[in-house]
């Protein structure tokens, strides 16, 4: 059987999980990568830094905005992340041979076709298959955004000019979904076929999930073992009856309240077990400790807001003050003016008879 080759592309708002899996600088390293391998990885086209992700977004909001004359949504995506892998049968000479120059065309014609900057594209030669990661931007030149038509229609031509451009070393397009479910394949096998190729170790990852759901279910168990079981009550029922005697049988029943209760009480104790292990619990210590940091603020708050209220009150009574004193002092003004203007002599000597009283002051000042 010939090899295939497939693509897989979606649109993102925010890149930097793709980023740090693409350029290996990730915490959170695949378990199927060999580290010992990733210095064969190659940067193809473009560059691989968060800077450029910030410059791409900041360029595409501004062609945004001058095509719909509004700011982006807050939602909007600005990323087309992408994937080329390769089937079982091709890994030999995809391994041996990388189409590097294959991969670049076909990125290229993408980008040509919807008029999308690259942001970059990668090879990746630590796992046990070769393929290729590719960025994109969301939005052409004209700041239309172009994601939105990677329909179902336009994503199988995808894998239709995929086939065409590693069609020279003998690869082909994978083969439809719709023609595998028609001739009888199983549809789980029909999703996402290559990206479970790239992930050989998927049966460990079950085994390790499953470890950890039956440590999950040990804990329900334990929380639902403490919980108050409805006391049974010893009670006759009547079988039969007949003319002299009646037949009866003896049962425990329980009180159709006592159950409603032990439900709910088992309920809120699986709510706080699976609480527990999510991890999503405050130690009671600080809780406590953060609440009474509140309450501190809260009261700080309050004594802050009276004395501002204070403060208000005093600078309304100082700016009443002073224009009071304005006024006096405009009325003075206005009598000076017109003493000096009708009997200035008399001002004349009141200002002589001021500077004398000065200098005859012992301290040299008024009031001395």
């Amino acid at each position: 059987m010939a090899g295939m080759v497939s693509v897989r592309v979606w649109g993102t708002q925010s890149a930097i999980g793709e980023l740090g899996h693409d350029a290996r600088t990730s915490k959170k390293t695949p378990k199927n990568v060999d580290r010992t391998r990733t210095h064969l990885n190659s940067v193809l086209l473009g560059s691989m830094t968060q800077e450029d992700l910030k410059k791409s977004k900041r360029e595409q909001g501004e062609r945004i905005r001058s095509f719909t004359k509004k700011a982006p949504r807050r939602d909007a995506n600005y990323y087309i992340p992408g994937i080329i892998t390769f089937s079982k049968e091709a890994r030999n000479q995809v391994n041996s041979m990388p189409p590097d120059g294959q991969a670049m065309k076909f990125v290229e014609d993408i980008s040509k076709k919807h008029d999308v900057k690259i942001i970059y594209l990668v090879r990746h030669s630590d796992e046990s298959t070769t393929h290729y990661h590719f960025m994109l931007e969301y939005v052409n030149s004209d700041g239309r955004a172009v994601g939105r038509k990677l329909n179902k229609k336009a994503l199988s031509g995808l894998q239709d000019e995929a086939g065409m451009a590693f069609g020279s070393i003998g690869l082909t397009r994978g083969v439809k979904k719709t023609e595998r479910l028609a001739r009888g394949e199983d549809f789980s096998k029909t999703v996402h076929r290559s990206v479970r190729q790239l992930h050989e170790d998927l049966p460990g990852e079950i085994e390790a999930k499953k470890s950890e759901l039956d440590q999950i279910q040990e804990k329900v168990g334990e929380f639902t073992k403490q919980a108050p079981e409805p006391k049974p009550i010893p009670v006759e029922i009547v079988k039969e009856r007949h003319l002299l005697r009646t037949e009866t049988t003896k049962a425990r029943v329980i009180n159709i309240n006592d159950f409603e209760r032990y439900k709910k009480s088992v309920a809120s104790r699986v709510a706080v077990a699976d609480t527990i292990l999510k991890g999503d619990v405050v130690p009671g210590e600080e809780f406590r400790e953060v609440s009474q940091d509140l309450s501190m603020t809260r009261a700080n708050l309050a004594q802050t807001k009276v004395e501002l209220s204070n403060v208000r009150q005093e600078l309304k009574g100082t700016r009443g003050e002073l224009q009071k004193a304005k006024k006096e002092i405009g009325v003075l003004r206005r009598i000076i003016n017109w003493i000096q203007e009708h009997f200035p002599t008399v001002l004349e000597r009141f200002v002589a008879a001021q500077e004398d009283e000065v200098k005859e002051s012992p301290s040299g000042g008024p009031g001395g």
